[in-house]
């Protein structure tokens, strides 16, 4: 399976054949890589060593292949081209879940070592390298178990502690049958997500026990989740911990970082760049070009990032902390998230007791199932609706299925590194994001620095065809965030179609490089109305300086500014029921239809005169004004017909035709329905005069 064209101990380049896991076409490739004993001198753990962290990558990504036979694995392959003999090669991948105590809350994991013969005193070099969630329910559930005895915020992540330590005793046994001295042996210790997260644990873990120097301890971890909520995981001892995150990845934020969740890891975090951290140009024709390459050998199509920054992340843990306020809400009995995923994994995944066949999940299903699954997927509701929500989207949602699988496989930050030197892979420390988080009722739109619109609200909802590169936006319940890099500038107008200044309130959120939010400010407010658009810079501006003051534009230059932005009112044609009931005319139910600019409509009730019932038909015409926020005016003149039915006095009419006016004040919560209250004026008349009578009424039109 493997071929190393030649191995050198003075730092000469090795060819490695290796097979992503999370393809289906396990074709091996043929990276070069560097390798040097030299990388190992004590005290060198503190600084970042691209080179090695490209062989980290590529233990990680084979610790996926299925390790139970000890010979015939990739990454056995792997060690022995590093110098390690068959011997010295020990798996861990034979786990049984069944058993009592630690359960799922295992993992698999291999060592092995060989020594270091450039070295003074030949340390022994002991490679650790720990497997990430496999495709079964146990280790998944292991993952939700942020503290699953106490049921409140731990030290540590439990799920991640536990398998921690069935790793750590097997390495004491491993170095005890192998007569290793822990004075003179040298540690590598990698993984990939679950197996990031033990790495990262184990390695703060060996220091923390003191039993070997930190400056013996070389750790690299990809994709890590946060592993502990306590504040010594920002201690400098333990800055030989390099973390490599995604910036798209949602894995690395979980457990979130956020409010009452305090979450974090150990060690150093390095950014892999994105199109929110540099230009253009650099990304597409540099950064993109060099990973997507590499990236089509292994995985036989192209690279789907989402070229949003760390904001879908930032989105995800807002409706997290936002769902489950602290780790008790999370572990709630009947809304709670802990137990309705465990459901949803045992669903996904069979029960195991032990692995057979596994890979990280992440497979897309084949040309022939798709093709066999497509005539019922075509006739689903799901199908459908899913169409629908892509047409709506320009695409996105098909875009997305992939994206999100690709912003965390292993392959993805393996190619990062392989294919891109040091200074292009990884991100600007002083490259962040900043968030606007705009609430209720409003248009707004924003323009890049070209004047292009780059996304779109109506009336408090945002218009997903309108969002588009270099901003991320998402609908929440009540508000909509936007997401803007803070390598660019943009510039954010704020209106509002109605009569009277409007107060539209918004907040700003900083976050740093790898996602975690830095600074959140108090609520700010702006006063648009039909004359007045708000503008406000965002982006670098907005980063680095924080919010000033907005500024207001009028009349013409604000038509303008509507204009282009398209968030001017528009004449939409719609249907609306109504039903309603009134101090005179009893229950009245119909429909209007038209646009806002002007409807028509057509009712139909029953009205209660005197000691005689009456039954009234109406039809008219409208207009609807917003007066301030959701608060709505609407005018409309009818024709009434009243039709009284049985017998009649000699002076009774059957039949009478009374102009009316209503004049209605309206709430509109929600994006149709809206509640009334409404003062009409009947203009009966006879021979000599006109006599107005006046009612109120009140109802919902949805």
């Amino acid at each position: 399976m493997f071929t190393a064209a030649f191995f050198t101990l003075s730092g000469e380049s090795i060819n490695l054949e290796v097979i992503s896991s999370d393809s289906q076409h396990k074709t091996p490739v043929v990276v070069k890589a560097e390798w040097n004993e030299k990388w190992f001198e004590p005290g060198k753990n503190y600084e970042y060593n691209h080179n090695l962290a490209r062989i980290a990558s590529i233990l990680a990504q084979c610790a996926y292949d299925d390790c139970s036979d000890n010979k015939n694995n990739s990454l056995a392959c792997i060690y022995a081209s590093l110098g390690v003999q068959p011997e010295k090669m020990e798996f861990n991948y034979d786990i049984d879940y069944s058993l009592p105590v630690v359960g799922n809350n295992q993992c698999a994991f291999s060592f092995a070592s060989c020594k270091l013969k450039s070295l003074p005193s030949c340390p022994e070099l002991v490679f650790v390298t720990v497997r990430g969630t496999p495709a079964n329910a146990n280790e998944w559930i292991s993952n939700l178990n942020v503290n699953d005895t106490g049921r409140s915020e731990g030290a540590v992540h439990e799920g991640f502690f536990h398998a921690t330590t069935q790793v750590h005793s097997a390495l004491v046994y491993y170095l005890l049958r192998n007569r290793i001295s822990p004075e003179n042996c040298i540690f590598l210790i990698t993984g990939h997500s679950r197996g990031a997260a033990i790495a990262n644990l184990l390695g703060a873990r060996l220091v923390d026990e003191g039993w070997f120097a930190a400056e013996r301890i070389f750790d690299y971890t990809f994709a890590a989740p946060n592993v502990s909520s306590e504040e010594k995981t920002s201690d400098g001892k333990y800055n030989f911990i390099f973390n490599i995150v995604n910036p798209e990845d949602v894995v690395p934020q979980v457990p979130p970082r956020r409010d009452m969740w305090k979450y974090k890891k150990f060690g150093v975090t390095k950014v892999l760049s994105s199109y929110w951290s540099c230009d253009e140009q650099t990304y597409e024709n540099k950064i993109y070009a060099g990973v997507n390459s590499l990236f089509y050998q292994f995985m036989k199509r192209d690279y789907y990032p989402f070229r949003l920054g760390s904001f879908i992340p930032s989105v995800v843990t807002r409706v997290l902390t936002g769902m489950y306020s602290e780790v008790g809400s999370y572990y709630g009995s009947k809304l709670g998230l802990r137990s309705r995923a465990e459901k949803l994994f045992w669903n996904a995944f069979p029960p195991i007791s032990s692995n057979d066949d596994f890979d990280d999940g992440n497979n897309y299903s084949s040309d022939s199932e798709k093709e066999k699954n497509g005539k019922k997927e075509k006739d689903s509701f799901a199908a459908r609706l899913s169409k629908k929500l892509n047409e709506q989207t320009n695409g996105f949602l098909s875009y997305s299925g992939v994206a999100f699988g690709d912003m965390h496989i292993c392959t993805t930050y393996m190619c990062f590194l392989l294919a891109l030197d040091e200074e292009t892979a990884f991100a600007p420390d002083t490259c962040g994001m900043v968030e606007v988080i705009i609430d209720g009722a409003f248009e707004c739109s924003v323009f890049d620095e070209n004047g292009k619109v780059v996304a779109r609200v109506l009336d408090g909802l945002l218009d997903l065809k309108s969002v588009s590169s270099p901003v991320g936006a998402m609908q929440l319940l009540g508000h909509v965030v936007i997401g803007f890099p803070s390598n660019r500038n943009f510039k954010v107008a704020v209106y509002r179609d109605s009569l009277i200044p409007s107060p539209v309130s918004f907040s700003v959120e900083k976050y740093s490089p790898d996602g975690y939010l830095e600074f959140s400010s108090e609520k700010k407010y702006v006063f648009p109305f039909k004359s007045r658009v708000c503008v406000f810079d965002a982006g670098r501006d907005l980063y680095e300086n924080g919010f000033s003051e907005s500024r207001a534009v009028y009349f013409s230059d604000a038509s303008r500014l509507i204009d282009e932005g398209g968030i001017k009112q528009r004449a939409v044609f719609r249907v609306q029921p109504e039903v309603s009931a009134g101090s005179l005319h009893g229950i009245v139910t119909g429909v209007h239809f038209g646009s806002r600019l002007f409807y028509m409509s057509t009712l139909a009730g029953f009205t209660l005169m005197s000691d005689e019932n009456s039954v009234d038909l109406y039809a008219g015409i409208g207009h609807e004004q917003t007066l301030i926020n959701r608060f709505l005016i609407n005018f409309e003149l009818y024709g009434r017909n009243i039709i009284i039915p049985g017998q009649l006095d000699e002076n009774q009419k059957r039949y009478e035709f009374v102009p009316s006016l209503r004049l209605s004040l309206s709430l509109k919560p929600l994006r149709r329905t809206s509640v009334f209250f409404a003062v009409s004026a009947d203009f009966f008349y006879d021979e000599d005069s006109v006599d107005p009578v006046y009612s109120f009424s009140g109802g919902i039109k949805f």
